[in-house]
């Protein structure tokens, strides 16, 4: 496909004596930018700079999400990080819950949750010597044998 015109931008003038008003009648002459397009392009430019200026939920919070690597169903997770708690509810047996905030967190917590009627336990001493985790997204993966009352927890940065 041929283009009617040979100008781009590139070409149009540069001198400092030209107003903006010049240019842009040049643009549009030159069959760059079609007048109808306009209200188009403006809108666009508008949602762009408003999507750039959108903040990531990680750069204020600390969120966690929970993933089963065990073979069996968990439920009622419940989960304290010392700076928060949250309720997970039932994860299958491979299954990753979504993201869910905290205020702050460490490398491991609180866990409580459900294994074949049993209630499975991480009970954290204390987080003496532990730094807190910065603003992010982090994974708390739980396993259990299923015949003990206890979890272990592997901490992955996502």
């Amino acid at each position: 496909m041929k283009c009617a015109t040979t100008t781009t931008i590139f070409d149009l003038p540069t001198k400092s004596s030209q107003s903006y008003v010049s240019v842009i009648k040049s643009v549009t002459e030159s069959n760059l930018i079609d007048m109808k397009n306009i209200p188009f392009l403006l809108l666009s430019f508008l949602f762009l700079l408003h999507a750039c200026g959108q903040k990531d939920p990680t750069d204020d919070a600390v969120l966690i999400r929970i993933k089963n690597t065990s073979t069996f169903n968990y439920e009622n997770i419940y989960v304290n990080s010392g700076g928060g708690e949250n309720n997970y509810g039932n994860l299958a047996a491979g299954e990753t819950s979504a993201y869910m905030e905290f205020a702050s967190a460490y490398r491991y917590a609180y866990v409580r949750l459900e294994v074949n009627g049993q209630t499975a336990l991480l009970q954290p001493i204390d987080y003496v010597g532990e730094t807190l985790l910065e603003n992010g997204k982090y994974t708390y993966e739980l396993s259990t044998n299923g015949t003990s009352s206890f979890l272990d927890l592997e901490f992955k940065e996502d």
